[in-house]
């Protein structure tokens, strides 16, 4: 599992490397991000529309020597087999109560939860027996942060 996550970010980072438009090492956004209780589901109740849902909790910290005033959680991308199934803006909200906003002080860690407001059409191309990758885009001002979860299982709610 890590060996193919270093594999899969060598190859990127080689493929990105070789282009000529790519973004220099100061545009990266420098936090580090932990995952937990990353849950998808399809809402399967009767007399509804089928629907797709995620939500997840993530540990962001500050590595910046500065302040980090507005983080973004820009977009999601979920993929099966490599291949996009769904991209959506998700809702981000801070679990810090005493700390409101996305503003991140040198070294701070905060805690944050995503997810979609309503759920997502379910998608043909969605093999709800396989597992999906979640790729997470970050961004404040014009620096980025890509994080990638793998192997989520898709539950069935009945």
């Amino acid at each position: 599992m890590v060996l193919r996550l270093i594999f899969f970010v060598s190859a990127v980072s080689f493929f990105l490397n070789s282009c000529g438009t790519v973004k220099s090492h100061s545009d990266q956004l420098k936090i580090s991000i932990n995952h937990s209780d990353i849950s998808c589901w399809l809402n399967l109740m009767p007399g509804e529309p089928a629907s797709f849902h995620i939500t997840g909790n993530l540990k962001v910290k500050n590595l910046e020597s500065y302040e980090i005033k507005e983080l973004n959680l820009n977009e999601i991308i979920l993929t099966q087999e490599d291949k996009p199934v769904y991209r959506f803006e998700p809702v981000l909200e801070s679990l810090n109560e005493n700390i409101p906003g996305k503003t991140l002080t040198v070294g701070e860690e905060k805690e944050f939860r995503f997810g979609v407001k309503t759920g997502l059409e379910v998608k043909p191309e969605l093999d709800s027996e396989k597992t999906v990758t979640v790729h997470l885009a970050f961004s404040s001002g014009e620096k980025i942060f890509e994080h990638l979860i793998s192997d989520i299982k898709i539950e069935k709610a009945y």
